[in-house]
């Protein structure tokens, strides 16, 4: 059995630093962005519909550029693109503290799509899938949690600067800060693979063999695996429900289900608290147990609360907490669990062109499901229907994992000479 005491003062380093580096990018755009949108359609006049295209436009974009970063963190040096990626970053947010017009927030958002793709999520499982077979689950597991401490600490940051100056130098002095510990970051605590370091991390005595016929698969390869599409279409399934509901849950909880406003911090802060605690649960269990069928049960939880979200009302409040602890709690496993399910299946030489090809596939669901969700509110005037669609979804990803762990061990049995992770 494996365990954090197996991990190595260099591992630890690589831990922290993909821990930082997604605290400084998803927490700054993702969270800290979107709080300026007020400010912008008071100062130039905007609607919401026009403030909020520009990063409709990041998302697309950044999607279409994962398999291409993909494609070059698996030929040159990740850090060296994470610079260059760092670089952008600062650009971008310089641009957008300086906006004229909307095509400048447009640039601004183009700009921040390429950083993110560069110097995101993917260049960070690539490091950890590098240096990591045991205590992989519990790595990745601490580094995801790197975007939630940073949607916790950069909008106090922002909300107190603007306070003693004003919301532009606040993102410039954020801007500053976030990009100092990316470059520090990148210099002193990242590594490029164990082979490269004098301490070199291995795994220690005992630790569990990788499921045997995925790893090293190129992408010829993997693209002609049954297992390739139905992974592909469990993990679409769960975004396309996840994000799409993240983007509507606060307005049918208050419109729908009667929740007052004032609760609503309270409801949301549990919902945080709860997904940091599942991303470290799945992630230790997941070093432990049978990854797919980990992975499962972080659907199973989704599942239950949203059922408590379906029963919940004014006069039954606890559904609303219950829905809070659960879907939190799952949904941070479910994030986690597919990240390290990838990492296991694909670990090898195209694994980034397989991260990132995934990672598209599945932000293109997620943008997809939050206009579908919208829609189906705007046709029927409640969220009644898409909160029952996600559940039926929800089923349909426990079903098909289920499938999956069948499917998968089938090819297992099937491959002549295991190798390990």
């Amino acid at each position: 059995m494996t365990g954090t005491r197996g991990i190595t003062g260099t591992q630890w380093k690589i831990i922290t630093g993909s821990f930082l580096v997604y605290m400084c990018t998803n927490g700054v755009l993702i969270y800290v962005l979107p709080l300026l949108y007020p400010a912008l359609m008071r100062e130039h006049g905007w609607s919401g519909e026009q403030v909020t295209s520009p990063a409709a436009l990041f998302f697309l974009c950044s999607s279409v550029l994962l398999p291409a970063a993909g494609w070059i963190f698996d030929r040159f040096p990740v850090r060296r693109v994470m610079a260059i990626g760092a670089v952008l970053q600062c650009i971008g947010l310089v641009m957008f503290a300086n906006l004229v017009s909307l095509g400048t927030l447009t640039v601004a958002y183009l700009v921040l799509s390429l950083s993110i793709a560069l110097c995101g999520m993917v260049a960070s499982m690539v490091l950890l899938t590098r240096w990591f077979t045991a205590n992989r689950g519990v790595a990745i597991s601490i580094t995801l949690m790197g975007a939630s401490i940073g949607g916790a600490v950069f909008p106090l940051l922002l909300g107190w600067l603007t306070e003693l100056y004003n919301w532009s130098s606040a993102l410039l002095i954020i801007a500053a800060l976030a990009g100092a510990i990316l470059f520090g970051t990148i210099a002193f605590l990242l590594r490029e693979r164990p082979e490269q370091d004098a301490a070199p991390a291995t795994a220690p005595a005992g630790a569990p063999a990788a499921m045997a016929p995925a790893a090293g698969l190129t992408l010829r390869q993997a693209v002609r695996t049954p297992t390739f599409y139905l992974l592909a279409l469990t993990t679409a399934v769960v975004w396309f429900l996840v994000v799409g509901l993240s983007q509507h849950q606060a307005i049918y909880l208050a419109n729908e289900v009667g929740v007052a406003e004032r609760v609503l911090p309270l409801i949301f802060s549990l919902f945080f608290w709860c997904a940091l605690v599942g991303k470290i649960v799945f992630g230790w269990i997941s070093d432990r147990c049978n990854k797919l069928l980990t992975m499962c049960g972080s659907f199973v939880v989704m599942a239950v609360g949203l059922v408590m979200l379906r029963l919940a009302s004014a006069e039954q409040p606890l559904f609303v907490y219950g829905f809070a602890v659960l879907f939190g709690f799952g949904f941070s496993g479910a994030f986690t669990m597919i990240q390290i399910v990838l990492a296991q299946f694909y670990q090898g030489r195209d694994y980034g062109k397989l991260l990132g090809i995934f990672t598209m596939m599945d932000t293109l669901a997620g943008g997809i499901g939050i206009r579908v969700i919208g829609a189906m509110q705007s046709n029927s005037g409640s969220y009644n229907s898409a909160i029952m669609m996600t559940l039926v979804l929800a089923l349909f990803s426990i079903v098909s994992t289920v499938a999956l762990h069948w499917l998968h061990r089938n090819e297992v049995s099937a491959t002549p000479v295991p190798q390990r992770s």
